[in-house]
């Protein structure tokens, strides 16, 4: 057989077959089509979704990766107990100075006490760093300023703080803190920002400071981590491996954890979009399978006494078989195109029309609709299409080529 009769046998046959009961075909194309653009417009959000929470995630908290006391990030994080020294941080620090990969590095210090004027107080808990470095890593302000490399005492509160507190920009408030004696310790600061974060939770009670804020209040210059963000992610093996080497000859007490390691927020909400993903695209593509394998039940039993002509003339089960499970992928196939091309027809306009979703618990502001459609979506509707065309097919092609000649010739 050569190549213009398996072109003819596999495609020009298959075709012709799909075409000749339109209303059926197009009936079965709308289940594929509907499927694919719900699967494809939802895949797409997901992974916009993904990539803000990945950018937030290193960008506002975690870096790259970060260089902890051993034990560290299994403990309380505001623990003096795991605290690097100045001498230590400063002498790694040195050392990612001269990693051209390096965009920027961090330091983390926390601490939990008390915020108060004379009329109110509450419970804080403080993150301070670099402000040269926090600049970068600082929460959104809705009033005030951030406080700047060369900041005196000043402080950044949540808004919902800054309500429970009647506090605005400039005022000023006391900090109450337990240094490493376990003595009390308060220093008098400024509001400098307001920032607008994730959750109210977090409005109400963190604050932001200079590291020398918290150093002063703490009567030390220990800090907890060392916070360090890269030009491209691609660097940070490299990168991890020639600090790994540094503190294994200098014998530190420090380790590495990447930021997918100490993100487990991160890594519990993407593992319930993939839940959430994988069963609806189980349910539709199982829908379409069964669409697809009706269909096919129809296409047999509607074509019974041709079959057995084929077979009478010479051609074999698989010939017949191999035939008609090209008919049902072709449906599933074309389907899906079609579900694509309108999928990127109708991306443009979804995110022009700013859809909104109502806010999440403990936020206010709603959320944004917004698609990317990228070569890994398209590339698995098309063989999740595929797949599915061939087991919907699979047993109306197996009661096909079991067809008796003579029995499906005396058909009608």
């Amino acid at each position: 057989m050569n190549i213009s009769d398996l072109y003819n046998l596999y495609l020009t046959m298959p075709l012709k077959n799909i075409w000749r009961n339109r209303r059926r075909s197009f009936i079965t194309l709308a289940s594929v089509i509907a499927g694919t653009v719900t699967i494809m417009l939802f895949f797409g959000y997901i992974k916009v979704m993904e990539v803000g929470l990945k950018d937030e995630a290193i960008r506002k908290e975690y870096g790259h990766f970060q260089i902890l006391r051993k034990g560290y990030s299994d403990d309380d994080e505001t623990s003096y107990k795991y605290m690097i020294a100045k001498e230590d941080y400063m002498k790694i620090s040195s050392v990612i100075d001269t990693l051209s990969s390096v965009d920027f590095i961090n330091y983390r210090h926390l601490l939990v006490g008390m915020i108060g004027t004379s009329e109110a107080s509450a419970i804080f808990m403080g993150v301070a760093g670099n402000p040269d470095a926090e600049i970068f890593m600082s929460p959104e302000l809705i009033s005030g300023a951030f406080y700047g490399e060369d900041a005196g005492d000043q402080i950044i509160i949540g808004r919902h703080m800054a309500g429970k507190l009647n506090l605005e920009v400039g005022n000023e408030v006391v900090l109450f803190a337990s240094n490493e004696d376990g003595a009390q310790d308060a220093i008098s600061v400024n509001v400098s920002g307001i920032y607008r974060g994730m959750l109210k939770a977090v409005e109400s009670m963190q604050i932001y400071m200079p590291l020398h804020v918290a150093h002063s209040l703490l009567g030390h210059d220990k800090i907890h981590r060392i916070i360090v963000c890269l030009k491209n992610e691609k660097d940070m093996e490299s990168a991890i491996k020639t600090l790994n080497a540094f503190i294994k000859d200098n014998n530190l007490d420090l380790e590495i954890r990447t930021w997918s390691e100490l993100a487990v927020f991160y890594r519990q909400i993407i593992a319930m979009f993939k839940g959430i993903t994988f069963v609806l695209g189980l349910v539709i593509f199982s829908i379409i399978m069964f669409n697809i394998s009706n269909t096919m039940y129809m296409v047999v039993n509607d074509r019974t006494k041709e079959i057995g002509t084929l077979r009478a003339l010479g051609s074999s089960r698989f010939q017949v078989k191999s035939q008609l499970m090209t008919e049902g992928v072709l449906l599933c196939l074309i389907g899906c195109i079609i579900g694509i091309v309108i999928t990127l027809l109708i991306r443009p306009l979804i995110n022009e029309m700013q859809i909104t979703l109502p806010p999440p618990p403990g936020q206010d502001d709603r959320i944004p609709i917004h698609i990317v459609i990228d070569h890994t979506i398209i590339w698995i509707s098309v063989v999740a299409s595929s797949v599915t065309g061939i087991f919907a097919t699979f047993l109306p092609v197996q009661r096909a080529s079991k067809l008796n000649i003579v029995d499906a010739l005396r058909q009608f």
